[in-house]
């Protein structure tokens, strides 16, 4: 028998979810190499990854929705061609929505 057949393998969602946040901390552990450096290091690193990643997802939570509203009223507009005015007063309208919510 393989050792894979000898260890229960939990087939829940919360077991699964769990198995691949294990499997994503231990890529973590072994592409940094954390395990071997001192707590000063460790808490450096994860600090520059935190920040790193909170970039990331703010840069893709503020940026992405307008970029998908662009990109559909020039994919409307190829399609169309004479329909664009309603697209960029969805657009602007949305994009006052934003600054609207930004300000206040």
């Amino acid at each position: 028998m393989s050792s894979s057949s000898i260890i229960p393998r939990d087939r829940s969602l919360v077991g699964q979810i769990l198995a691949q946040i294990r499997l994503m901390h231990y890529r973590y552990e072994v592409t940094f190499s954390p395990y071997v450096m001192t707590p000063g290091e460790k808490w450096a690193l994860n600090t520059i990854v935190i920040v790193i990643l909170s970039l990331l997802a703010i840069g893709i939570v503020s940026y992405l929705p307008p970029l998908i509203i662009r990109a559909g009223s020039r994919l409307f507009w190829l399609y169309d061609g004479s329909g664009d005015e309603l697209m960029v007063n969805i657009t602007a309208s949305i994009w006052n929505e934003m600054a609207h919510d930004r300000v206040h």
